[in-house]
């Protein structure tokens, strides 16, 4: 074979769809994911509040290995399998919404969490989530691999769980009559 044959076969099987995959990547929004939730937590607002909006370390959370944090607005958390990313709190209001933006290797996103009571003992979380990536190239495949509803619904999941750990905990000091 001459090398212009060998050469309109490479591009035509490698160039083209490294091409195309490019121009995916770039005419895509740099909004690559959102995922929602809605969930009603067998738990008071309050001591939900305080789970998922104050206590930083996030120790109820099955997906994380260590939270560095910084401040009462900035912390970093490590994932058991993901790279770092770091959080910092733009709005919180007691008991009503949690809102903060967070920043990994090359990517951003925003997460709210609105909480309201629904009875006495109980909590409803909406929570919204949103994936940012800057570099074009990436945001195909995150768009197809990066599982953030799932990451959404297993925090709510651990939230559950703290919950009803809390509420075995409330069941075994009830006096006995």
């Amino acid at each position: 074979m001459n090398d212009m044959l060998l050469l309109s076969i490479f591009l035509v099987g490698v160039g083209v769809p490294l091409l195309a995959y490019a121009s995916i990547g770039f005419i895509m929004p740099r909004r690559v994911a959102v995922a929602t939730a809605n969930a009603t937590i067998p738990a008071p607002v309050e001591w939900v509040f305080d789970l998922v909006a104050v206590d930083r370390q996030q120790a109820f959370r099955s997906d994380l290995k260590e939270v560095e944090v910084a401040s009462d607005t900035r912390w970093t958390e490590r994932a058991n399998d993901s790279p770092p990313v770091s959080y910092q709190v733009i709005r919180q209001v007691s008991n009503e919404v949690f809102e903060a933006v967070f920043q990994g290797k090359g990517f951003t996103g925003r997460w709210l969490v609105r909480f309201s009571a629904a009875g006495d003992d109980a909590t409803t979380l909406v929570i919204y989530e949103e994936l940012q990536v800057s570099h074009p190239l990436l945001r195909p495949i995150v768009r197809l691999a990066y599982p953030l509803q799932a990451a959404v619904d297993r925090f709510v999941a651990d939230v559950r769980d703290a919950a009803d750990r809390l509420g075995a905990a409330r069941a075994s000091q009830r006096p006995k009559g």
